[in-house]
């Protein structure tokens, strides 16, 4: 009976020639690291369970408290601060943090070109179709009030726009991570479509900017070159799927017909894939504006027919 040999060592003559030991003073250290970590992993585990057990059995707010904080002293392990299971925007620290965030917030946009006059009425607001499609915006694509002047157009992008800065924050509670807001504050444009085109530099930011907010587009007059450099940004959002926000007081046919086809479907289109993007908001024509009464003139046409 003859036996082939095989064409490569086998593990048991590689170990024989010494060429890979088994069985030496570097394994034996590897193996004493490995033991010695796993009985790391279970004593930071049983100190986790212990930590645990401690903030469940937390039922009354521990208020006041160290910036939303609870001291706990697990029996294995060392006292140390963690995050109170009650914090909430209800509890006497999250109320006061919210309204620091929402201060925060606020300065964020007026540094970004949002009129001041939006940012003072989001203390007091009227639910307007441009605000219910606001929180109904998943921050993609783009979103576009179209209406009469004075519905609420700039009101709603606005609370869009602030509606995204919040979303850049994964912890509201956690004030160290308030940067990626102030990150994405930074490079959101608002401006008028007839400030866009008319500085070329300003184009250029606003295709890049993080959120758009384009004013009162069909603003720019009957010029075929304003109107193709608004056209030209439509294009290049749409091109990076950056979620841009559009006031106009132009129909979607009128839209058609001032910027074509390609532009005003780029403007519906969901380009993310989802109901995130590619909404046309109807904002109506009754005007929210104040008249010489000091009354909104939908609250003052209801008070007459009262009469």
């Amino acid at each position: 009976v003859f036996v082939r040999r095989p064409m490569y060592p086998i593990l048991s003559d590689i170990a024989s020639e010494q060429l890979l030991p088994l069985h030496d003073s570097t394994s034996e250290q590897f193996h004493d690291r490995s033991r010695a970590q796993k009985q790391s992993m279970k004593w930071i585990l049983r100190v986790e369970r212990e930590i645990q057990t401690e903030l469940d059995n937390i039922q009354i707010c521990p208020a006041p408290c160290e910036e939303g904080t609870v001291l706990v002293s697990p029996p294995s392990g060392t006292r140390q601060r963690r995050r109170c299971p009650l914090l909430s925007f209800g509890c006497p620290y999250g109320s006061g943090v919210e309204e620091k965030l929402d201060g925060y917030l606020n300065r964020l946009l007026l540094g970004s070109g949002v009129p001041q006059r939006h940012i003072k009425n989001f203390a007091a607001y009227i639910e307007t179709p441009a605000l219910l499609c606001a929180n109904k915006w998943g921050f993609g694509g783009f979103l576009v009030f179209f209406g009469k002047s004075g519905v609420g157009k700039s009101f709603g992008a606005a609370w869009a726009a602030k509606r995204y800065l919040r979303s850049m924050i994964p912890d509201l509670l956690d004030t160290k991570t308030w940067n990626r807001a102030a990150n994405a504050g930074e490079n959101t444009v608002w401006a008028t479509v007839n400030r866009l085109i008319r500085d070329k530099s300003a184009i250029s930011s606003s295709c890049a900017a993080r959120l758009l907010v384009m004013d009162d587009l069909g603003r720019e007059g009957d010029f075929p070159t304003r109107r193709a450099d608004a056209s030209d940004i439509v294009s290049a959002r749409y091109d990076m799927k950056l979620p841009t926000i559009v006031t106009t007081e132009l129909t979607f046919g009128e839209i058609i017909a001032a910027y074509g086809e390609n532009t005003a479907f780029k403007l519906v289109e969901d380009i993310q894939g989802e109901t995130s993007g590619g909404m046309l908001v109807d904002c109506g024509d009754v005007s929210l504006r104040p008249d010489n009464d000091g009354l909104y003139c939908e609250e003052k046409s209801v008070q007459r027919g009262r009469k």
